[in-house]
C-alpha cells in the first residue's frame, strides 16, 4: 500500500513578505479586518515507496528543513493516490494525512491545528 509524506516547513523569524500582505488584505479587501494572520510555508511531498524516503531521513539532511531557520510539520496520508497535475482535480480526502510530529507543541497531535 502506498503512503504520502508530507513535510510542511516555515521560517521562524518575521516573513516581511507575509506581514505586508497581511496589511494590504485587512486594509483592502472585504472581510480583512477577519483576517487572523498569514503565513508562507514550503510544502514538499514524497511517496514512501521511492528508495529510501523517510520523514527522518528529509528531517536530517538540510535540503528541506534547519533546525535552526525552520519549523516543521510532518504528515501521513495511507492510501493515497498518484496526484494529479495543478489542472486537474482535487487532492486526496483527508489530505494532508494525520500529523506525526512537529517542532510546535500545537501541532504534534492534530494536522487541523494548521488550519484553525
Amino acid at each position: 500500500m502506498s503512503r504520502r509524506i508530507t513535510l510542511l516547513t516555515a521560517h521562524k523569524g518575521v516573513d516581511l513578505h507575509a506581514a505586508t500582505a497581511a496589511r494590504v488584505m485587512r486594509g483592502r479587501l472585504d472581510g480583512g479586518d477577519r483576517l487572523v494572520a498569514l503565513h508562507r510555508c514550503e510544502l514538499h511531498t514524497f511517496a514512501d515507496d521511492a528508495a529510501g524516503v523517510s520523514a527522518a531521513r528529509l528531517l536530517d539532511n538540510g535540503r528541506y528543513f534547519n533546525p535552526n531557520k525552520h519549523h516543521y510539520g510532518h504528515f501521513e496520508l495511507e492510501g493515497a493516490a498518484a496526484w494529479t497535475d495543478a489542472s486537474g482535480g482535487a487532492l486526496e480526502a483527508g489530505w494532508p494525512g494525520a500529523a506525526r510530529g512537529s517542532d510546535l507543541a500545537a501541532l504534534a497531535g492534530d494536522a487541523r491545528a494548521l488550519y484553525a
